[in-house]
């Protein structure tokens, strides 16, 4: 009788661990790609050697990154808001991030 409660707890848990599998690699990528956007707009700024390149444009404060069978979907603050962000100061700023989200298939 014991049993049944544990059984039923590892099936609650393992259909909640499965909310981001995804079909193919390809979905995946999509799906954290999509959710990266919706982070906080930030302006960046070309220093060092990509100022030669003249590229200045807008990304967000969340990016991921493929691992293993995953993409995992980061977050790193900003310093301040309305303030561009420098390419170097986002090398900084990205090695700071936190995991949050998980894209599997």
């Amino acid at each position: 009788m014991k049993t049944l409660p544990i059984f039923l707890a590892f099936v609650v848990s393992s259909l909640t661990a499965c909310d981001n599998n995804y079909q193919s690699v390809l979905q995946a990528e999509k799906a954290c790609e999509n959710w990266a956007r919706q982070g906080i707009a930030f302006t960046l700024e070309p220093s060092g050697y990509l100022e030669s390149i003249e590229y200045k444009g807008a990304t967000t404060n969340r990016f991921c990154e493929k691992k293993e069978i995953q993409y995992i979907g980061y977050v790193f603050d900003l310093p301040d808001a309305d303030k561009p962000v420098f390419a170097d100061e986002l090398m900084k700023l990205r090695g700071n991030a936190k995991p949050i989200q998980k894209f599997r298939w």
